[in-house]
Protein backbone atom coordinates (compact mmCIF):
# COMPACT_ATOMS: atom_id res chain seq x y z
CA UNK A 1 0.00 0.00 0.00
CA UNK A 2 1.10 3.71 -0.75
CA UNK A 3 2.20 5.85 1.27
CA UNK A 4 -0.51 8.43 0.12
CA UNK A 5 -3.70 5.59 0.92
CA UNK A 6 -2.07 5.55 4.72
CA UNK A 7 -2.39 8.84 4.92
CA UNK A 8 -5.94 8.51 3.53
CA UNK A 9 -6.66 5.67 6.02
CA UNK A 10 -5.47 7.60 8.73
CA UNK A 11 -7.53 10.42 8.06
CA UNK A 12 -10.27 8.63 7.65
CA UNK A 13 -9.69 7.11 11.09
CA UNK A 14 -9.34 10.57 12.69
CA UNK A 15 -12.53 11.87 11.03
CA UNK A 16 -14.43 9.27 10.52
CA UNK A 17 -15.57 11.12 6.85
CA UNK A 18 -13.75 13.21 4.70
CA UNK A 19 -14.95 14.42 1.67
CA UNK A 20 -12.70 14.17 -1.92
CA UNK A 21 -12.29 17.44 -2.37
CA UNK A 22 -10.86 17.75 1.67
CA UNK A 23 -8.64 14.39 0.68
CA UNK A 24 -7.27 16.30 -2.49
CA UNK A 25 -6.36 19.82 -0.24
CA UNK A 26 -5.12 17.79 2.66
CA UNK A 27 -2.46 15.65 0.95
CA UNK A 28 -2.17 17.81 -2.11
CA UNK A 29 -3.18 15.86 -4.71
CA UNK A 30 -5.41 16.06 -7.28
CA UNK A 31 -9.26 14.55 -6.94
CA UNK A 32 -9.11 12.05 -9.56
CA UNK A 33 -5.60 10.47 -7.99
CA UNK A 34 -7.50 10.71 -4.32
CA UNK A 35 -10.45 8.80 -6.01
CA UNK A 36 -8.73 5.99 -7.73
CA UNK A 37 -6.99 5.29 -4.30
CA UNK A 38 -10.68 5.49 -2.23
CA UNK A 39 -11.58 2.97 -4.96
CA UNK A 40 -8.75 0.63 -4.53
CA UNK A 41 -9.40 0.90 -0.75
CA UNK A 42 -13.04 0.28 -0.57
CA UNK A 43 -12.19 -2.72 -3.12
CA UNK A 44 -9.98 -4.51 0.01
CA UNK A 45 -13.01 -3.93 2.46
CA UNK A 46 -11.15 -0.91 4.57
CA UNK A 47 -13.46 2.20 4.02
CA UNK A 48 -16.68 2.85 1.91
CA UNK A 49 -16.92 5.36 -0.51
CA UNK A 50 -20.13 7.43 -0.26
CA UNK A 51 -21.35 10.01 -2.53
CA UNK A 52 -18.56 13.17 -2.65
CA UNK A 53 -16.83 11.31 0.09
CA UNK A 54 -15.66 7.83 1.99
CA UNK A 55 -15.65 6.90 5.39
CA UNK A 56 -14.01 4.47 7.48
CA UNK A 57 -14.59 1.03 8.38
CA UNK A 58 -13.95 0.60 11.80
CA UNK A 59 -12.58 -2.32 13.59
CA UNK A 60 -16.24 -3.70 14.55
CA UNK A 61 -17.42 -3.14 11.10
CA UNK A 62 -14.23 -5.05 10.04
CA UNK A 63 -15.28 -7.41 12.39
CA UNK A 64 -18.57 -7.76 11.23
CA UNK A 65 -19.07 -6.54 7.88
CA UNK A 66 -23.12 -7.32 7.80
CA UNK A 67 -23.66 -4.44 10.90
CA UNK A 68 -22.22 -1.83 8.79
CA UNK A 69 -23.81 -2.50 5.77
CA UNK A 70 -26.97 -2.35 7.35
CA UNK A 71 -26.41 1.33 8.34
CA UNK A 72 -26.20 2.32 5.12
CA UNK A 73 -28.28 3.58 2.06
CA UNK A 74 -31.69 2.56 4.44
CA UNK A 75 -33.68 4.81 2.53
CA UNK A 76 -32.66 3.31 -1.34
CA UNK A 77 -33.43 -0.51 0.08
CA UNK A 78 -36.52 0.09 1.35
CA UNK A 79 -37.64 1.84 -1.56
CA UNK A 80 -36.15 -0.91 -3.89
CA UNK A 81 -37.86 -3.28 -1.21
CA UNK A 82 -41.17 -1.91 -1.81
CA UNK A 83 -41.16 -2.14 -5.63
CA UNK A 84 -39.88 -5.83 -5.72
CA UNK A 85 -42.60 -6.79 -3.92
CA UNK A 86 -44.61 -6.55 -7.11
CA UNK A 87 -42.83 -9.44 -8.34
CA UNK A 88 -44.09 -12.18 -5.60
CA UNK A 89 -47.24 -13.82 -5.85
CA UNK A 90 -48.41 -16.06 -2.56
CA UNK A 91 -46.65 -20.01 -3.12
CA UNK A 92 -43.84 -18.76 -4.88
CA UNK A 93 -40.38 -20.11 -3.84
CA UNK A 94 -37.82 -17.68 -4.13
CA UNK A 95 -34.37 -17.43 -3.31
CA UNK A 96 -33.40 -14.20 -1.21
CA UNK A 97 -28.94 -13.52 -1.53
CA UNK A 98 -26.78 -12.73 1.82
CA UNK A 99 -27.14 -9.20 1.14
CA UNK A 100 -28.28 -6.57 3.70
CA UNK A 101 -30.53 -5.07 0.41
CA UNK A 102 -32.36 -8.89 0.55
CA UNK A 103 -32.25 -8.67 4.66
CA UNK A 104 -34.41 -4.97 4.31
CA UNK A 105 -36.47 -6.89 1.64
CA UNK A 106 -37.70 -9.59 3.72
CA UNK A 107 -39.10 -7.49 6.32
CA UNK A 108 -41.77 -7.15 3.10
CA UNK A 109 -42.76 -10.46 3.22
CA UNK A 110 -45.20 -10.48 6.21
CA UNK A 111 -47.33 -9.59 3.09
CA UNK A 112 -47.28 -12.71 1.88
CA UNK A 113 -48.72 -16.39 2.67
CA UNK A 114 -47.04 -19.69 1.57
CA UNK A 115 -44.19 -18.53 0.11
CA UNK A 116 -40.78 -21.05 0.25
CA UNK A 117 -37.96 -18.99 0.88
CA UNK A 118 -34.38 -20.17 0.48
CA UNK A 119 -31.69 -18.03 2.11
CA UNK A 120 -27.88 -18.72 2.75
CA UNK A 121 -28.15 -15.45 5.44
CA UNK A 122 -29.02 -16.82 9.08
CA UNK A 123 -30.41 -13.38 10.80
CA UNK A 124 -32.60 -13.05 7.14
CA UNK A 125 -33.37 -16.99 7.72
CA UNK A 126 -34.24 -16.09 11.44
CA UNK A 127 -35.89 -12.88 11.13
CA UNK A 128 -38.51 -14.44 8.16
CA UNK A 129 -39.03 -17.29 10.76
CA UNK A 130 -40.19 -15.01 13.54
CA UNK A 131 -42.14 -12.11 11.10
CA UNK A 132 -43.80 -14.37 8.80
CA UNK A 133 -46.13 -17.44 8.67
CA UNK A 134 -43.97 -18.89 5.31
CA UNK A 135 -41.77 -22.00 5.01
CA UNK A 136 -37.92 -20.74 5.15
CA UNK A 137 -34.97 -22.73 4.49
CA UNK A 138 -31.51 -22.00 5.29
CA UNK A 139 -28.56 -22.66 3.13
CA UNK A 140 -25.87 -25.29 5.12
CA UNK A 141 -21.60 -24.44 4.96
CA UNK A 142 -19.20 -22.36 6.67
CA UNK A 143 -20.19 -19.63 8.73
CA UNK A 144 -18.79 -16.11 8.68
CA UNK A 145 -20.37 -13.59 10.25
CA UNK A 146 -23.86 -14.04 9.77
CA UNK A 147 -23.62 -15.35 6.23
CA UNK A 148 -22.94 -19.59 4.94
CA UNK A 149 -20.91 -20.24 2.00
CA UNK A 150 -18.66 -22.51 0.17
CA UNK A 151 -19.19 -25.91 -2.27
CA UNK A 152 -21.68 -27.11 0.74
CA UNK A 153 -23.70 -24.47 0.38
CA UNK A 154 -23.16 -24.47 -3.63
CA UNK A 155 -24.03 -28.55 -3.33
CA UNK A 156 -27.34 -27.54 -0.99
CA UNK A 157 -29.37 -24.88 -3.50
CA UNK A 158 -29.23 -27.32 -6.44
CA UNK A 159 -31.70 -28.87 -4.72
CA UNK A 160 -34.54 -26.41 -5.31
CA UNK A 161 -36.28 -25.50 -8.41
CA UNK A 162 -36.92 -21.34 -7.84
CA UNK A 163 -39.48 -19.18 -9.20
CA UNK A 164 -37.20 -16.01 -8.63
CA UNK A 165 -34.09 -15.12 -6.76
CA UNK A 166 -33.35 -11.84 -5.65
CA UNK A 167 -29.81 -10.80 -5.69
CA UNK A 168 -27.63 -7.88 -5.28
CA UNK A 169 -23.82 -6.63 -5.96
CA UNK A 170 -21.08 -4.76 -4.91
CA UNK A 171 -20.91 -3.15 -8.39
CA UNK A 172 -22.57 -2.92 -11.78
CA UNK A 173 -20.17 -1.88 -14.85
CA UNK A 174 -20.51 -1.72 -18.14
CA UNK A 175 -19.69 -4.07 -20.15
CA UNK A 176 -18.93 -6.31 -17.43
CA UNK A 177 -22.37 -6.60 -15.17
CA UNK A 178 -22.68 -7.31 -11.46
CA UNK A 179 -19.65 -8.04 -9.79
CA UNK A 180 -17.98 -8.45 -6.17
CA UNK A 181 -15.27 -8.47 -4.12
CA UNK A 182 -15.96 -12.14 -2.59
CA UNK A 183 -15.55 -14.96 -4.68
CA UNK A 184 -17.62 -17.56 -3.14
CA UNK A 185 -20.96 -15.09 -3.29
CA UNK A 186 -20.39 -14.71 -6.60
CA UNK A 187 -20.33 -18.06 -7.54
CA UNK A 188 -23.42 -19.14 -5.42
CA UNK A 189 -25.56 -16.58 -7.10
CA UNK A 190 -24.21 -18.03 -10.56
CA UNK A 191 -25.75 -21.45 -9.21
CA UNK A 192 -28.97 -19.80 -8.34
CA UNK A 193 -29.21 -18.42 -11.66
CA UNK A 194 -29.16 -21.63 -13.41
CA UNK A 195 -31.82 -22.92 -10.53
CA UNK A 196 -34.05 -20.02 -11.06
CA UNK A 197 -37.03 -19.10 -13.77
CA UNK A 198 -36.46 -15.19 -13.16
CA UNK A 199 -33.88 -13.33 -11.52
CA UNK A 200 -34.45 -9.89 -9.95
CA UNK A 201 -31.36 -7.87 -9.35
CA UNK A 202 -32.02 -5.00 -6.40
CA UNK A 203 -29.22 -2.61 -6.96
CA UNK A 204 -29.29 0.76 -5.86
CA UNK A 205 -27.52 3.74 -7.52
CA UNK A 206 -24.46 3.94 -5.54
CA UNK A 207 -23.62 0.31 -7.17
CA UNK A 208 -23.72 1.91 -10.71
CA UNK A 209 -19.87 2.45 -12.28
CA UNK A 210 -18.42 -0.13 -9.59
CA UNK A 211 -16.55 -2.84 -10.86
CA UNK A 212 -15.13 -5.50 -8.74
CA UNK A 213 -13.15 -9.08 -8.93
CA UNK A 214 -15.38 -11.48 -9.28
CA UNK A 215 -18.18 -11.29 -11.66
CA UNK A 216 -21.73 -12.71 -10.64
CA UNK A 217 -23.74 -12.15 -14.22
CA UNK A 218 -23.52 -10.67 -17.26
CA UNK A 219 -26.14 -8.65 -17.98
CA UNK A 220 -28.06 -10.67 -20.66
CA UNK A 221 -28.86 -13.59 -17.25
CA UNK A 222 -30.65 -10.57 -15.56
CA UNK A 223 -34.31 -10.80 -16.03
CA UNK A 224 -35.38 -7.87 -14.08
CA UNK A 225 -32.52 -4.63 -12.22
CA UNK A 226 -34.84 -2.80 -9.78
CA UNK A 227 -33.13 0.81 -8.82
CA UNK A 228 -34.07 3.45 -6.65
CA UNK A 229 -33.44 6.30 -9.25
CA UNK A 230 -33.55 6.89 -13.15
CA UNK A 231 -29.87 5.94 -14.28
CA UNK A 232 -27.86 7.49 -17.08
CA UNK A 233 -28.63 6.90 -20.32
CA UNK A 234 -25.90 5.38 -21.08
CA UNK A 235 -27.28 2.81 -18.56
CA UNK A 236 -30.75 2.43 -19.82
CA UNK A 237 -29.68 1.87 -23.41
CA UNK A 238 -26.80 -0.98 -22.20
CA UNK A 239 -30.15 -3.09 -20.10
CA UNK A 240 -32.58 -2.43 -22.62
CA UNK A 241 -29.67 -3.80 -25.20
CA UNK A 242 -29.64 -7.09 -22.64
CA UNK A 243 -33.27 -7.04 -22.59
CA UNK A 244 -32.77 -6.22 -18.84
CA UNK A 245 -36.21 -4.73 -17.56
CA UNK A 246 -35.23 -1.54 -15.68
CA UNK A 247 -37.58 -0.73 -12.89
CA UNK A 248 -37.26 2.13 -10.34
Amino acid sequence: MTARKDRILELLKQHSFLSVNQLSETLHFSQSTIGRDLFDLEKVGLIQRTRGGAMHMSSKFLESPSKFKQTIHKKEKKYISELATNYIEDYHAIFLDGSSTCNTFAKELSLFKHLNIITPNLKTALELEEETDNNIFALGGNVSDVLVDGLQTNHYVQDYLIDMAFISCRGLQIPFGLSDRLQNEADLKRIVRNQSKQVIALVDHYKFNKGYLYRILPAKQIDVLITDEKPSSKYVDFLQRNDVELVY
